[in-house]
């Protein structure tokens, strides 16, 4: 009886991704401790996304200093920065909005490739063991370790477009709607 549960615990996709989950916390915990933080790399210099957004996320700025300029980056702030913005306002904490970019930068990519490989009718094993390869191959691990939050949006989107195509081929309206809204 015992051996059937666990067994039915260790087939449960949901299972592979909470292990993965505690695993990668477990990996970057001993970052965030002695008040220090992960930071550098490409892209991953701001420390108060709230200041950034407040900063940046009006298509008009710099009417502090009196000379008003249009907002050559309108694309600045995306969601990725209001989602942060709002777990640092939440929170009032800056290592748990780091936390949170850093854990969504190498979790995100694993649930994207996790999801192809469940399309695909992979058991929770075989799909955790190759969405593990896909974050820890020797080449992802070099492109993720910039910590750039804009450019590692590319390794979640493709394997989700190819999710999205494998899961949704036979209904048109449901394959240009999910499509639509993650291009």
């Amino acid at each position: 009886m015992k051996t059937n549960k666990l067994s039915a615990i260790l087939n449960n996709h949901m299972t592979s991704l909470i292990l993965f989950g505690i695993l990668l916390t477990l990996a970057l915990i001993h970052y965030y401790t002695d008040g220090c933080i992960i930071l550098g790399g490409e892209g991953n210099h701001t420390l108060s996304f709230l200041a950034h957004t407040k900063k940046f996320g009006f298509t008009w700025f710099g009417a502090s200093s009196g000379l008003g300029m249009p907002n050559v980056a309108p694309n600045s702030i995306g969601l990725n920065f209001l989602f942060l913005s709002l777990v640092e306002m939440l929170t009032k904490n800056v290592a748990l909005t780091n936390f949170v970019l850093i854990f969504s930068i190498y979790f995100f990519p694993f649930l994207s490739i996790y999801l192809v490989c469940k399309e695909l009718k992979g058991t929770p094993f075989i799909s955790f063991m190759i969405s593990l390869f896909y974050i820890v191959n020797p080449f992802m691990l070099n492109y993720l370790t910039t910590i750039n939050y804009v450019n590692t949006f590319s390794v979640v989107a493709m394997p989700l477009f190819l999710w999205i195509i494998l899961k949704y081929y036979h209904d048109n309206f449901k394959l240009f709607f999910f499509f639509g809204i993650m291009s």
